[in-house]
């Protein structure tokens, strides 16, 4: 399965940053998923974000233990490089590991501990890869030092509202919602 829908969105001036409100965010997200499960969209359930990310957006999935801490949930690779940093458990080290642009790594420990955590971690890189692949694949874009810019962080909050949108749509919240009025509605009898 290829992916079919592309968001659009403007840019802004010289930097080639896209531009998108929370709605647009929605819109995307809402697209994405009619594109690739539209039977979530009526009937309310989870998307499979891997499959989402392997298969639709064919960008490879890897558990790795990202750092000693384990706050470090995700990262996506998107140019060539010798290698991404991780934390070796068995030697108590930090450690280069191979992967090719396009990986998205996921704290290991996530799937097993947190599998909620994972599915909204997983959702969030492929934010990265939908918004900004075309952006950080330039050789010249670097972050700027730990937690990056301001405007880093300004662009880890729209991918926070992508994750949150692929994950549970608002279509789909508010179909959740009206069906759970309506069935305490009735369970409640006459007033």
């Amino acid at each position: 399965m290829t992916a079919v829908y592309k968001p659009r969105f403007r840019y802004k001036y010289r930097s080639n940053v896209p531009l998108l409100s929370n709605e647009e965010i929605e819109r995307d997200a809402e697209a994405y998923i009619r594109d690739f499960a539209p039977e979530r969209l009526e009937a309310p359930g989870a998307v499979d974000i891997d499959e989402f990310a392997e298969v639709y957006l064919e960008h490879p999935v890897m558990l790795q233990h990202l750092s000693r801490d384990g706050k470090t949930l995700g990262n996506t690779v998107f140019n060539q490089s010798p290698g991404v940093m991780v934390f070796d458990m068995a030697s108590g080290k930090e450690s280069w590991v191979s992967a090719d642009p396009g990986t998205i790594l996921i704290e290991q420990t996530l799937l097993e501990k947190n599998p909620q955590m994972y599915r909204f971690t997983l959702a969030h890189e492929c934010g990265h890869i939908v918004y900004h692949g075309a952006y950080f694949t330039y050789p010249d874009v670097t972050l700027n030092g730990p937690g990056g810019s301001g405007r880093d962080q300004l662009k880890a909050g729209r991918r926070i509202s992508s994750a949150a949108g692929s994950l549970s749509p608002t279509t789909t919240v508010w179909s959740i919602r009206q069906t759970t009025s309506r069935e305490q509605s009735s369970c409640r009898g006459p007033r």
